[in-house]
């Protein structure tokens, strides 16, 4: 009985040695997000070989997205999109199979040949923290039972413009599709999120990246910067020293 308390209490990381920063982050909302987004409802088991597709993915739920899921599924493969150059070349270093710069494409046709050369297997898995031409582009290169996930949608946020998703409907009916929305806030049990995201940060598994603004000045400018992709991973501002 006593051996069994001893594993049992090795297995809890030292959440001492997670920076306070990180529970607004990787340990906070936008880990739980990631975490039961893709486990939970995209439903990936270890060791699966999956096509994942992640939009937004140098974000603060996009990047946890895909390092999870090579976590957990190594044989997986994950492509993520981003804005800019140096953002798609930190998203190699911390694990992507590959990327593709959304702002190249203009319009669906280009953008889809793009995703086939990527994913010449089609899509398992889509974490769509974005909206836009990306998620345009992936209804016809879904597999059988593919899973959407729509997590965010910040292409629309700061516009009036919003696309009818009616014309894509029937191309989820034979394939037979699920998408989904979701808020984390539906998760009510952390206990499994707490024990593995914080072994997985306090063990460099899980590369945390934060675009930190100094001043509670900046609030505005760090807000207005979510929507021009000015942050790589969790934007944060430090309001006190």
């Amino acid at each position: 009985m006593m051996k069994k308390m001893m594993m049992k209490k090795k297995n809890i990381p030292d959440l001492s040695k997670i920076p306070y920063s990180h529970y607004l982050g990787a340990f906070g909302m936008p880990g739980r997000t990631a975490y039961y987004g893709l486990i939970d409802l995209g439903g990936l088991k270890r060791d699966e070989t999956k096509q994942i597709l992640v939009s937004g993915a140098a974000g603060a739920v996009g990047s946890l997205v895909g390092q999870i899921a090579k976590l957990y599924a190594p044989k997986c493969r994950v492509i993520g999109t981003a804005g800019s150059d140096k953002k798609l070349e930190w998203l190699k270093q911390i694990g992507f199979d590959d990327v593709l710069n959304y702002k190249d494409y203009k319009d669906v046709e280009s953008c889809q040949n793009a995703l086939k050369k990527l994913l010449p297997n089609g899509i398992d898995i889509y974490f769509d923290n974005t909206g836009g031409v990306v998620t345009d582009s992936v209804w016809d290169l879904t597999n059988n039972f593919a899973k959407v996930l729509i997590c965010g949608q910040i292409a629309y946020y700061d516009t009036e413009h919003i696309p009818k998703i009616e014309p894509f409907l029937h191309k989820l009916v034979y394939k037979q599709v699920t998408v989904q929305g979701f808020v984390q806030s539906n998760f009510k049990d952390f206990n499994r999120f707490h024990r593995e995201m914080g072994s997985w940060i306090v063990d460099n598994k899980i590369v945390v990246e934060e675009t930190v603004y100094e001043g509670f000045e900046q609030l505005p400018k760090a807000f207005l910067g979510l929507f021009t992709g000015e942050n790589t991973g969790k934007m944060v501002v430090k309001c006190f020293k």
